[in-house]
């Protein structure tokens, strides 16, 4: 019976797997981490809420290779040498960063249009055609993405340390002896990549709607140029708004240890948003290109 194999598949991988399994539950028993640190210490170590600002500007926060910046009123390069109290950065000299979470360990970037076209395959999963066609909750109970949505969503939650995190730290054994959060963005990762491959197959099936079509060109190129619009006026107007970012800049923890001011804070940013704008502008136009039915023929 299928059952009855699908068990003995389970038994038979726990065999084989116990010559590894069973020295990491007796190392588990005995390591120096066991009960080394409470719940709300290791959710204290997942990301901040605001890194989730580097989901689309992953240089937000600094770059270990940005040792300068453009200056945009001056037209210099300025080397990054003493911060707002006139003192070298605490993170090293000639340091970009300014984050709570190091460039490498608060890295959770995934790019813009993958991140596009998994929201896609979302929606087609839940409204789409063949949802509308079958029921809703059946096709969401059995298509594929449905669990590396879930699994992304988990993702998500234990990497900014939520009190979800919690279901690991009792649920699993050993689990309180990881301190790292954040690692999940590994997994979370493999999903964004697996549901971005769902909506390209859409793209290319031709399967987009026209509202879809047109949310995403709205996205893409409404979103991208009024971004690099709203930085071109910033820029010409800069002694009108300068009252309002000196506020954000002096609002934003640790921003005064890497840049000397709010026109170096807006020169170093204006770059990060120049670049999202321009590859929204290009993820508007591969929207676009999907609803004319645009194909290329491959050599």
């Amino acid at each position: 019976q299928p059952p009855a194999w699908l068990l003995a598949l389970v038994v038979l991988g726990l065999m084989l797997g116990a010559i590894q399994f069973i020295p990491f539950y007796e190392v588990g028993q005995v390591n120096f981490r066991e009960g080394a640190n409470s719940l709300a210490e290791i959710r204290g170590w997942g990301f901040p809420e605001r890194r989730i600002l580097t989901l689309l500007l992953p240089d937000f926060f600094g770059n270990p290779s940005h040792h300068s910046y453009y200056d945009l009123f001056s037209g210099d390069r300025v080397p990054f040498t003493t911060n707002l109290a006139g003192q070298v950065n605490p993170h090293g000299a000639f340091s970009s960063n300014w984050g709570i979470k190091n460039y490498v360990e608060g890295g959770i970037y995934l790019g813009i249009l993958p991140l596009l076209l998994a929201g896609l395959a979302l929606w087609q999963m839940a409204v789409g055609t063949l949802a509308r066609r079958t029921g809703r909750l059946t096709h969401l109970l059995t298509h594929p993405g449905s669990f590396f949505t879930l699994l992304s969503f988990f993702s998500l939650a234990f990497i900014f340390g939520t009190p979800l995190y919690a279901i690991l730290y009792y649920g699993l054994p050993f689990i309180n002896q990881l301190h790292s959060p954040f690692r999940w963005v590994f997994p979370l990762s493999l999903c964004v990549a697996v549901l971005a491959g769902y909506g390209a197959e859409q793209l290319a099936e031709g399967g987009l709607s026209k509202r879809l079509g047109m949310l995403g060109m709205a996205i893409g190129l409404g979103g991208g140029g009024l971004l690099l619009v709203g930085l071109l006026l910033t820029w010409l107007l800069f002694d009108a708004v300068e009252p309002a970012l000196t506020r954000l800049f002096l609002g934003l923890a640790q921003a005064q240890d890497a840049f000397p001011s709010t026109a170096a804070f807006f020169s170093y940013q204006a770059r990060n948003g120049l670049i999202l704008g321009l590859v929204l502008l290009g993820c508007g136009v591969v929207f676009w290109a999907a609803r004319r039915h645009w194909r290329w023929p491959v050599p």
